[in-house]
Formats: structure tokens, C-alpha cells, sequence
């Protein structure tokens, strides 16, 4: 029976450094450049036209995220829509 307690513990105590590690690395690869870049042409390939924006914050505790230089241009690269500043709340 001690046996599995232990073994429980372990587990457990493996998944909450696991978790620890995992939502910080996550948080800081989103603020990259290179996932952002990476969403940015995924939905510029399902989308005529193209986006762009740079992140700057964002807060997964909190729920929200800053997005500032949103620019979203036509096939024909005309603009359709800039926002300086665009806030989310999750």
C-alpha cells in the first residue's frame, strides 16, 4: 500500500513541475516573433489578402491581450482596416 502511495506522490509532484515549466514556456512562446509570425501567415493563407500586428501583451492569468498595428489589406493590398490599439478579453 505504501508503495502506491508513493508512486502517486511522484506522479503528482511530476505533473505539477511539468505544469510549472510547461504555462511559462507557452506564455513566452506566444510572445515571440516567430509564433507570431507563424499565426500571422496562418491566417493570412485562409484569408484574401493579408495581416499583420504586433502583440503586446499578454496575460493568460488575467484572460486579456494587447494587440497593437493591427493592419488587415484587401488581394489588391489596399488597407481595409488599421487599429492602433486593440484590446481582448478572453
Amino acid at each position: 500500500m505504501k508503495k502506491w502511495i508513493k508512486w502517486i506522490i511522484i506522479c503528482c509532484g511530476a505533473l505539477c513541475v511539468f505544469i510549472i515549466i510547461l504555462v511559462p514556456g507557452a506564455i513566452f512562446y506566444i510572445n515571440s516573433d516567430t509564433c507570431q509570425n507563424m499565426i500571422q501567415k496562418k491566417i493570412g493563407e485562409s484569408i484574401p489578402g493579408s495581416i499583420s500586428w504586433h502583440l503586446e501583451n499578454i496575460s493568460v492569468l488575467k484572460g486579456d491581450m494587447e494587440i497593437k498595428n493591427l493592419l488587415l489589406k484587401g488581394p489588391e493590398k489596399n488597407k481595409l482596416i488599421f487599429l492602433k490599439r486593440l484590446y481582448l478579453k478572453i
